[in-house]
């Protein structure tokens, strides 16, 4: 298998990445912590996926450990080649197993692949992602010989033993091993106990049966039963068809009598309107094309006399009753001046709310939080020339008096108490050195406090006296700035009133105080150009008022002919003749209804006797028809039954065959499991012979590897588990018994062994995350020779932070 290239829309801390890989070997040389090791884990979940656990520590959960930092799903693709054919595997992961996605497509025609599924690399390898991971990942941090993984022991044992007779072997006891548990083990899963299992089963159907026959007089009486009551029923069924027909047909002629009296008042009550309406026209009802035409010549006759009324100096008569009275542009210019003021006394504002102000920047220069309590600051102070020197002096004291002591009781009474002038020496250097450390409290409290500050000197007392003039100076700047926000924004009161109340003086007033003035200086220079401009004739002005006029008599000669009550009477006429119109065409349609009813149904316009409702033959006919079909159903399910129960009863004669062959069975899987016992026996003896022999063809690969790297060479033995130990000097070591790099050494030409024997199929690629990092400069020479010549026929991806180490 080659990998081609991969995309990582979002994988722990790669996002966005796309990286191409060539045949042999790829160098990725990064700084720790750049994502080499995601990208080892990207790729052995794109061909393995994820696993699905619950744990809550981050680094036994890939899961939360590689979800990508800024949230969401996450995952990519890779695309690889298997034997000659390009594939592209997408894969997306979840929180949890069940939301992940896999797709697999042929890379050239882009279609959905089907020739393997999402546990792509166990259809590969044959190995879980455990195992994948235990072979071909070699890190620095997971270079171990060892593997407890089953699925790398079983697939190792399975190809070296295809050279010879052990293969052979463990399938033959693995076969006993499996007939031995197929016919019997401690649980119930195995042939003997599901022989026994089946023959109490097969006695308790005998039994079973026996009463099923019993039962079948029991349904045959039921049958005629339920048979009998259906007859019952269909003759009582037929009965009220007949009265729910007679009385459908009385409910139709009442309900056609009672429309036809519901029409014969609507069409009385359309005709008094239609005769109200006429009365209003006088008999004579307008065209609305004629209603619309009026309409027209009244709205144009007082467009025409709005527009000369505007045009003789509407505008010029509005503006001057609003700017006409001692206003001037020099007025408007000392409010535009005002209001720059008061947007320069609002920016000040906002630097101090800001703390952007001089004052504000000199008390962060001060202090970057809260200032200190002057209080605690003195106590500090005074702290520092203050000793508690009590059980110091006492010590030095007793330490004195045990010297003198010494010395005269030694020189009197016996040189051996000589020994009190040394404890007395002890005593007072131990008085003395506590009491230095009592002197030293206050300066290290001190320390701590003015740390707190971000303050350090050589001398504690005068750097507590400049904390509390610095202290004493920030409350003074909080003072200043506090009145000085405080005039800044009475200032900007007061000009702020006297430019709203210049603004509505003029009936402007919104929140925009530079809008307002904007329009004052726009309206009044308007005003001023129509105060200076000289009025046109007025001749044009006469003819198109006369025509107005005109326009206006004829509207007013129409409204006239009608008697109208609303403030709109085009409109009130409009929609009577509208009214008019739908109240004739629903008449007519209410009198041919009529007619086709009274046609149809023979109605006389008199209602008869309604049906009394709570005898409805009709409900009844339904609940009867009910009744016949729930009937109908349990006949044919008691018929169904019957004859189940019949053909059940029939295979008495089977189950008691049966249970004879079953009993049969017991006896000669009995037999067969003590035949299996024995032979088990004797090809166990044979198996401990020959398991020596699985391990040779690892063993071989190991040795040559070891060498390859600048191994010492030596006698080496390769355990069951794949654990490596030496021979020195008639002793064997274990791997853990050397050195960091001899360690590594082994390990890493143990695992490339292991790769060789687990892939002799489908060759992956290997991973490397600096393997090398404990080797000597000789050995990491000859590796990377080693790696050259691996990368001939395999991809190789080595991983490295240092610059000395990459190939």
């Amino acid at each position: 298998m080659k990998l081609i290239e991969c995309y990582i829309e979002n994988f722990g801390t790669l996002s966005k990445t796309k990286i191409n890989f060539s045949q042999g070997i790829n160098c990725f040389v990064s700084d720790n912590g750049s994502g080499k090791t995601t990208l080892t884990v990207f790729l052995s979940s794109m061909l393995y996926g994820l696993a699905d656990t619950r744990h809550k520590s981050i680094d036994d959960n890939e899961r939360k450990k590689y979800a990508p930092w800024q949230g969401g799903r996450y995952g990519g693709s890779l695309t690889i080649e298997i034997r000659g054919r390009e594939y592209v595997i997408e894969r997306s992961f979840g929180n949890k197993a069940p939301e992940d996605t896999f797709a697999l497509y042929e890379r050239e025609s882009g279609r959905p692949s089907n020739d393997y599924t999402e546990r792509l690399g166990e259809e590969l390898f044959g190995i879980d992602r455990e195992g994948f991971l235990l072979t071909v990942f070699l890190s620095e941090k997971n270079l171990t010989g060892r593997s407890s993984n089953q699925t790398v022991s079983a697939k190792l044992s399975n190809l070296v033993g295809v050279e010879g007779d052990i293969g052979a072997y463990d399938a033959a006891r693995k076969l006993l091993e499996d007939k031995r548990k197929h016919y019997y083990k401690q649980s119930e899963n195995c042939e003997i106990a599901r022989v026994k299992s089946k023959i109490r089963e097969k006695r308790f159907e005998y039994d079973r049966l026996t009463l099923v026959c019993e039962s079948l007089f029991q349904k045959e009486e039921e049958i005629k039963r339920k048979k009998l009551a259906l007859s019952e029923a269909k003759k009582e069924r037929d009965k009220l068809r007949d009265a729910a027909i007679d009385e459908e047909k009385a409910r139709t002629r009442y309900a056609a009598e009672e429309q036809y009296i519901k029409l014969e008042k609507s069409i009385r009550e359309k005709e008094l309107e239609l005769c109200e309406i006429a009365e209003f026209f006088r008999g004579d009802i307008p065209e609305p094309r004629e209603v619309e035409r009026i309409r027209y010549a009244a709205a144009e006759g007082k467009r025409i006399r709005n527009e000369e009324a505007r045009e003789i100096g509407g505008e010029y008569l509005e503006l001057s009753k609003i700017y006409g009275d001692g206003l001037d542009f020099d007025i408007i210019a000392d409010a535009e001046k005002a209001l720059r003021d008061l947007e320069g006394i609002d920016y000040e504002l906002q630097q101090i709310e800001d703390e952007k102000d001089p004052m504000a920047e000199e008390m962060q220069r001060l202090f970057t939080s809260c200032p200190p309590d002057k209080n605690e600051t003195e106590r500090i102070i005074a702290g520092l020339g203050k000793k508690s020197a009590k059980v110091p002096i006492m010590t030095t004291i007793v330490g004195i008096i045990l010297v003198v002591a010494g010395v005269a009781l030694g020189n009197t009474i016996s040189p051996l108490l000589y020994s009190l002038v040394l404890i007395g020496a002890v005593l007072c250097g131990t008085g003395m050195v506590m009491r230095a450390k009592s002197s030293s409290k206050g300066t290290k409290e001190a320390e701590r406090y003015l740390s707190l500050f971000d303050r350090e000197a050589l001398n504690p007392k005068d750097a507590l006296t400049r904390l509390i003039t610095d202290t004493d100076l920030y409350f003074k700047l909080d003072e200043d700035r506090k009145k000085k926000k405080s005039r800044l924004a009475e200032r900007s009161t007061t000009i702020r009133d006297m430019l709203k109340e210049f603004t509505s003086s003029f009936g402007i007033s919104s929140d925009d105080l530079a809008l307002d003035l904007k329009r004052i200086r726009e309206d009044y220079t308007r005003y001023y150009k129509l105060r200076l401009e000289n009025e046109s004739a007025l001749d044009g002005r006469q003819t198109r008022l006369k025509t107005a006029e005109s326009l206006l008599t004829q509207s007013r000669d129409f409204l006239a002919r009608f008697n109208t009550v609303t403030s709109m009477p085009f409109d009130e006429i409009m929609s009577k003749v509208d009214n008019y119109r739908i109240l004739s065409d629903a008449l007519e349609r209410e009198r041919t209804l009529a007619l086709e009813i009274k046609e149809k149904y023979g109605v006389s316009g008199i209602l008869p006797e309604k049906i009394d409702e709570s005898v409805n033959s009709k409900e009844s006919l339904e609940e009867k028809e009910v009744l016949i079909d729930a009937l109908t159903r349990d006949i044919g399910v008691l018929n169904d039954d019957y004859e189940r129960t019949a053909r059940e009863a029939e295979n008495i004669t089977v189950v008691e065959a049966d249970l004879a062959l079953l009993e049969e069975k017991y006896e000669k899987y009995k037999s067969i499991y003590s035949t299996i016992q024995k032979t088990s026996a004797l090809l166990s003896e044979a198996y401990e012979a020959m398991n020596a022999r699985y391990i040779g063809k690892t063993r071989e690969r190991f040795l040559k590897y070891e060498a390859a790297i600048g191994g010492d060479g030596g006698e080496y033995t390769v355990g069951y588990s794949f654990e490596v130990q030496k021979n020195e000097m008639g002793a064997m070591h274990a791997e853990n018994s050397y050195s960091r790099g001899t360690r590594d050494l082994i390990s890493l030409a143990m695992r490339l062994a292991l790769t060789d024997s687990l892939f002799e199929g489908e060759e992956p690629f290997i991973i490397l995350d600096d393997p090398f990092i404990a080797l000597d400069d000789k050995k990491i020479k000859k590796g990377r020779a080693l790696l050259a010549e691996l990368a001939r026929d395999r991809q190789v991806l080595y991983f490295t932070c240092s610059e000395a180490r990459k190939i």
